[in-house]
C-alpha cells in the first residue's frame, strides 16, 4: 500500500514522492535517525515546526507536518523528502490515516488495546512475548499510549499484522475515548484502577470512569479485567458487555500460592496459574515481586481469548520479563544488587 491513497482517502494532501507503508515515525526530532520519518507536533511549551529545517539536515526521509505551517521553499533542496501535510494538528491527520490502514490491512484478525492506572507497559509486553511465536504481533514500542502513539504505532504496522497490540493511557477525561473511535479494539484490557493523575481526575471514581472509555469500543468482543479491583468489576458488570474475562487472585484466569525469594542475583516468584480453559500450572519466573502477576494474568487471559492453551502459554512464560525501570534487576561494580523502579510514578506501580 501507498502512502499516498491512504492520506488521500482522509483528505491529506502530499508534497515529493510517493512512498511505500509501512512507516517509521519520530515523535521527538532529536531522536529522528537518516532515512526516517518526523511529526511536527504542536506543544504547550514549544512547537514541533520549529525543528523541521534540523530533522531536514540529519536525512528525514518524510515531515508530517500542519498544511498551514508548511514552506514550500524546503522542496528544493529536499527534493526526495515527502511532505505529509494535514489540514488540522498532526495527530489528528496521522489518526485518521492510522483508522483507514486498519480497515486495509488483509491480514488482520484482531486489535488489542490495554488501560489501567498501573501495569499496562508491563501487561502490554507480557502479551506480546506470548502472542509472537502463533502471530504475527505488531506492539506499541515503549510506552507510546497517547493518540498520536497509537497513530504512529499502527502507521508502522507491516502489511502481514495479525495482532495489532496498543496501549491507551490517559491523564485526562476523554483520552481514551477519543483513542478508541480512532481505534477500536476488539479485546480491550484493564490492568487496574489506582489512584494517579488525580490532578486531573480528582479521585478514583474518576480514573474508573476514564478508563472505562475503552469499554466504548465499537468493535469491542471481549473486556479483560482486574478481578480483584471491585470497583472496576461492578461498572464492567454494569455495562452489558459482549463478554467480560477476569483475572488476578479471583477469576477466571488466576494465580494462588504465590510467593517470591531472592535466588543469588535475581528475585524469583513461584505461583499456581489456572488459565481459561481451567488446566492450572506451577510457575516460577524471574520477576521482581509478585505485583507482577497481575499483568502475567492480563496477558494470559488474552492469550487464552485468542486461543492458545493453558499448556502453550505455561511454556512461552519464561518470555516475560520485567521492563526497563519497572522491578528490572541491576548490578554494581561492587556486586550489591540494585531494584530499579525508577520508571514507576506512583505508589500503587510498586
Amino acid at each position: 500500500m501507498k502512502l499516498g491513497s491512504l492520506a488521500q482517502s482522509v483528505g491529506i494532501l502530499l508534497k515529493g514522492p510517493d512512498r511505500d507503508l509501512p512507516l517509521t515515525l519520530r515523535v521527538y526530532s532529536r531522536e529522528v535517525q537518516h532515512g526516517e520519518g518526523c511529526v511536527a507536533l504542536r506543544g504547550h511549551r514549544t512547537d514541533g515546526h520549529r525543528f523541521i529545517t534540523d530533522v531536514l539536515e540529519k536525512g528525514a526521509s518524510v515531515v508530517v507536518c500542519e498544511a498551514s505551517s508548511y514552506d514550500g521553499a524546503w522542496r528544493k533542496p529536499y527534493p526526495d523528502v515527502t511532505f505529509v501535510l494535514t489540514p488540522d494538528r498532526c495527530e489528528y491527520g496521522l489518526a485518521a490515516m492510522g483508522h483507514a490502514l486498519i480497515s486495509a490491512l488483509p491480514a488482520l484478525k484482531s486489535v488489542i488495546a490495554v488501560t489501567g492506572s498501573v501495569g499496562k507497559t508491563s501487561a502490554k509486553n507480557d502479551v506480546a512475548a506470548l502472542l509472537e511465536g502463533h502471530f504475527k504481533v505488531h506492539s506499541a514500542r515503549r510506552n507510546y499510549n497517547t493518540l498520536i502513539g497509537c497513530a504512529v504505532t499502527v502507521l508502522a504496522a507491516p502489511t502481514d499484522a495479525e495482532i495489532l497490540l496498543l496501549e491507551m493511557g490517559a491523564n485526562h477525561a476523554g483520552e481514551i475515548a477519543e483513542m478508541v473511535r480512532f481505534f477500536p479494539p476488539a479485546l480491550a484490557a484493564v490492568t487496574e484502577i489506582a489512584p494517579a493523575h488525580l490532578e486531573s481526575f480528582k479521585d478514583l471514581e474518576g480514573v474508573l470512569n476514564a478508563k472505562s472509555e475503552i469499554f466504548a469500543s465499537k468493535a469491542l468482543r471481549c473486556a479483560v479485567v482486574n478481578g480483584d479491583n471491585e470497583m472496576l468489576c461492578r461498572r464492567a458488570a454494569s455495562l452489558s458487555l459482549p463478554r467480560v474475562v477476569h483475572f488476578g487472585r479471583k477469576g477466571e484466569v488466576s494465580f494462588a500460592g504465590e510467593g517470591a525469594s531472592w535466588k543469588k542475583d535475581h528475585f524469583e516468584v513461584q505461583a499456581i496459574l489456572t488459565g481459561l480453559d481451567g488446566l492450572s500450572f506451577h510457575i516460577s519466573l524471574p520477576l521482581a515481586g509478585v505485583h507482577q502477576l497481575y499483568p502475567l494474568c492480563c496477558a494470559a487471559a488474552v492469550a487464552g481469548l485468542l486461543g492458545l492453551s493453558s499448556r502453550v502459554i505455561a511454556g512461552d512464560l519464561h518470555k516475560c520479563r520485567s521492563a526497563a525501570g519497572r522491578g528490572e534487576i541491576r548490578h554494581s561494580q561492587t556486586g550489591a544488587a540494585i531494584l530499579d523502579e525508577c520508571y514507576n510514578a506512583s505508589p500503587a506501580a510498586m
